[in-house]
């Protein structure tokens, strides 16, 4: 019935000609459909109040398909709009909602409208151009419970991701690469101190046996990696209780830091027991094996190394040969720089097959390139110097 009986606004010029002649009454303006069930609903308190407030207060309907032009300037898009004006100024309310431009939900309360109308009124009288409701309703538009409920969850992962930072702490997560790096330059740095006839000398005590060179090194990366390994078989019994894919990106790049960490170790010689005979480093079944967890589970949802956290791996194994080959000739070993170049440019290669997607893997195998010129320009360096030692494949 309010719908019907209480004044319409047909066009723009009868909006206008409304907010700019009432001189001393609140302008109320109900924008929306006739028909639609907000309108009417909300309609209905307005007619039964309209009595109530006329002393302060006019109230006139705007049906917004009749009377478009005002759609965009005060972004009508909702089933129901109020908004309010005095002496030809737009009144804002803030109802707690974030929006205080309008009122633009079905307030079916009489009394609470009222209130609302009345301190509208009594702030513009003041020269306000925005008013607090009488009421907060940050609740009405959406219910807390939702947020309630969202923070749990919330809390669930969190107290998940704690309990897997205990399982793999930050601490214990330095890299064993710095460990091979470091240490191998640590071996050979006293030929530095030495002059030349003694350094050719050493030289050639320490690449005559260079597995025994390199062995403490190795022997302790592979005390830090084994330790790393039984924090994976932890964490590992953790993640399996929860959704793989909702997890893994918080360990994966230390995943994929100890699986680099693995690899270099086997190209220089470790882990002999578990590489196929002729292979310089471990494939991705062999380092699943190693580790004591699945590869590349495509059915179940439960932990597992999978092949792009293999592949970033080898890059990074990669990009740490790359800086070896470098040190290895300040060091003096010249013959380590074309064992490289060989490995890495066959690595290259095998990157080359593969049809990767525009993502992080394609960006990183894409950056092999460079690390395979570094190691090119070493190796033409000391071809230059004759340096190459005799035998050495150059290929």
């Amino acid at each position: 019935m309010g719908s019907v009986v209480l004044p319409h606004l047909r066009t723009a010029w009868h909006v206008d000609q409304a907010i700019l002649s009432e001189e001393e009454r609140l302008v109320v303006i109900r924008f929306g459909r006739d028909h639609d069930v907000d309108c009417m609903r909300q309609d209905e308190v307005l007619f039964k109040i309209a009595e109530r407030v006329k002393n302060f207060a006019v109230i006139y309907l705007c049906d917004i398909d009749e009377v478009p032009e005002f759609n965009t300037m005060y972004e009508l898009f909702d089933p129901m709009t109020i908004m309010f004006f005095y002496r030809n100024k737009h009144m804002m309310c803030d109802f707690g909602t974030g929006n205080n431009n309008k009122l633009n939900w079905v307030l079916e309360d009489k009394q609470e409208l009222i209130d609302i109308l009345e301190t509208i009124y009594k702030g513009a009288k003041k020269g306000r151009g925005l008013v607090v409701s009488p009421k907060d309703y940050s609740t009405r538009m959406i219910d807390r419970g939702i947020f309630e409920s969202l923070q749990s969850k919330i809390d669930e992962e969190a107290v998940v991701r704690d309990v897997r930072a205990k399982a793999f702490p930050a601490s214990s997560r330095k890299s064993s690469k710095l460990i091979v790096t470091r240490n191998y330059m640590r071996l050979f740095r006293p030929l530095l101190e030495m002059d030349v006839p003694q350094q050719l000398c050493s030289l050639e005590l320490i690449l005559r046996p260079q597995i025994t060179v390199v062995k403490p090194v190795l022997d302790e990366a592979t005390k830090e990696i084994l330790a790393q390994k039984e924090q994976v078989t932890r964490l590992k019994a953790l993640a399996d209780k929860h959704p793989f894919y909702k997890y893994n990106g918080v360990w994966t790049r230390e995943l994929q830091n100890l699986v680099s960490s693995i690899e270099l170790c086997a190209w220089l010689g470790g882990f002999e027991e578990y590489k196929s005979d002729g292979s310089s480093f471990l494939t991705i079944e062999e380092v699943g094996k190693f580790l004591d967890v699945p590869v590349n589970l495509k059915e179940q949802d439960a932990f597992h190394l999978t092949i792009e956290e293999y592949l970033l791996a080898l890059i990074s194994m990669v990009e740490e040969l790359s800086r070896l080959a470098v040190n290895s000739v300040t060091l003096g070993d010249y013959a380590r720089p074309l064992q490289i170049s060989n490995f890495i440019k066959d690595l290259f290669a095998g990157f080359q097959l593969l049809n990767l997607k525009n993502d992080i893997l394609r960006k990183r195998s894409d950056g092999i390139k460079y690390s395979v010129k570094k190691v090119e320009d070493v190796v033409y360096d000391l071809s230059l110097r004759n340096l190459i030692p005799k035998g050495s494949d150059t290929a």
